[in-house]
């Protein structure tokens, strides 16, 4: 059985999967729409003035498209109502520039879609079309479940992306994802509790906290009357990522990836720290277990075992409902604060996440991609890039208000020139960075997420993360 058989054998027994969407509930979401083969002209999303679809001012650089009948079979994951809306309005929009395409719409719930992408290719039967999570673009590429679409692209829509989200979507040296948007972490907290506690949190990027500091803060918030160990307010909130509590590389992995320096040199500890991943990504050697990594980690083991800021388990939607001070989230609060909160007396604010040497955040989230097998691989690509050129991705963002991935957008859209927004903007473009970069990406997060949790319960430090890079090695060899 060759290495591309066994990574389907063992994703479609279940081994390992651990979706790793950044935008947590924004890229998650549970409302489902019904699939349709062809979508109607009713949508509720505000109509685009001046389409052509597609075109070099899409972004769209291929081939010009067929006039014979074509259906797109698009594998994606539900979205909430305004957003299934919007796409079916795209749909409507390029069927009516195109009346010879239509689509065949199949949503999954998003827990599922890893799952279903893996049993579509396993088939025989993969789509035109896959809305994917962004860090498993160069294990699709890898095994050739996408397609390239450099070709496809002009340059102006290449160099619109944000460094990061381009580094996350290529795979040597070619282009294989086109974001739905991104995302970036920064420290949330609760505005009322804040200023009680006599703190002023700094906005702005380059001027945050420090691990220490944020500490320090987290011991002045937390709320125990009764001296009991069973605070009725955290310092800090367990993670809403994953399956919640420790244990989620996107979020816990900020912590040692912010020991290291990416201005070191390239052989240095401090270096390998701040990577997670060598260059070539054959090895996590010296770069998850470094001497840098294991005293942040043991730092954030003191959180739990030692300083008790946070719990060890974790509890639904602590921050929200005002059992936690702050939070570690994405910017999809900003934009659902009035409908998530219950009430109006809370009040949200933002300060940049916390670093020890160098400040960091993750990046990735959904994804367009065009599928390997498709016969249809033009009119795929010019409905993808049509859906992610800046027009529409303008319009995405007026429904979920999430980070998009085009650098043009934070100049136009207003509200990026402005706090909140413009924290997270400057989060993403000046100190973003992929979840390490690797074919063997599920591999590796299904080995560091539990190595970490362990941790937060106190596992030996030095020995879970040199047992963890041992076995994430292992299985990165396959791909060699």
């Amino acid at each position: 059985m060759s290495t591309k058989q066994k990574w389907l054998c063992l994703s479609l027994l279940g081994i390992g999967i651990l979706l790793a969407s950044c935008a947590a509930p924004a890229s998650a979401p549970t409302t489902a729409a019904p699939a349709t083969t062809a979508p109607s002209g009713a949508a509720t999303a505000r109509p685009a003035a001046g389409i052509t679809v597609p075109s070099v001012e899409d972004g769209y650089a291929g081939p010009a498209l067929t006039t014979e009948p074509v259906t797109l079979r698009i594998l994606r994951y539900q979205m909430g109502p305004p957003q299934e809306a919007l796409l079916k309005q795209w749909m409507t929009e390029f069927t009516a520039a195109h009346p010879n395409i239509t689509f065949q719409d199949e949503p999954v719930p998003f827990g599922d879609l890893f799952t279903k992408i893996q049993a579509s290719v396993a088939a025989g039967d993969p789509p035109d079309l896959y809305f994917y999570d962004g860090p498993f673009t160069k294990a699709y590429a890898y095994h050739n479940i996408l397609l390239p679409v450099d070709q496809y692209m002009t340059q102006a829509f290449k160099d619109d992306y944000v460094p990061a989200t381009l580094a996350e979507h290529s795979y040597q040296g070619k282009i294989y994802g086109m974001p739905e948007q991104q995302s970036a972490v920064a420290l949330g907290y609760n505005e009322d509790m804040v200023k009680a506690a006599g703190l002023n949190p700094p906005q702005e990027l380059g001027k945050g906290w420090t691990w220490d500091q944020a500490l320090d803060a987290w011991k002045k918030l937390q709320q125990d009357p009764s001296g009991s160990g069973n605070p009725t307010v955290w310092g800090l909130a367990p993670s809403q990522f994953g399956a919640g509590g420790a244990g989620f590389y996107y979020r816990d992995g900020i912590f040692p990836r912010s020991a290291g320096d990416p201005k070191a040199a390239k052989d240095s500890s401090a270096y390998k720290t701040w990577a997670a991943l060598s260059d070539d990504g054959s090895t996590v050697k010296g770069y998850i277990d470094s001497q840098e990594a294991i005293d942040a980690m043991q730092w954030f083991q003191d959180l739990t075992m030692k300083w008790a800021v946070t719990p060890k388990v974790g509890i639904p939607n602590a921050f929200l409902d005002r059992k936690a001070a702050t939070s570690l989230e994405t910017d999809y609060l900003i934009g659902n604060v009035k409908t998530t909160f219950p009430n109006g007396d809370f009040h949200l604010g933002w300060t940049p996440v916390p670093y020890f040497k160098t400040p960091v955040t993750m990046t990735g989230s959904i994804t367009y991609g065009v599928g390997a097998k498709t016969k249809h691989p033009a009119e795929a690509a010019a409905f993808a890039i049509y859906i992610s050129d800046v027009k529409n991705n303008a319009r995405l963002w007026e429904i979920n208000q999430t980070l998009p991935a085009q650098l043009s957008l934070f100049k136009s859209i207003k509200a990026y020139s402005e706090y909140p927004y413009k924290l997270f903007a400057d989060e993403l473009v000046q100190i973003g960075v992929p979840r390490p970069s690797t074919p063997g990406w599920q591999e590796y997060e299904a080995i560091i997420d539990p190595a970490i949790k362990d941790i937060s319960l106190g596992a030996p430090v030095a020995d879970t993360l040199h047992r963890a890079a041992d076995q994430i090695d292992a299985q990165l060899a396959k791909y060699k």
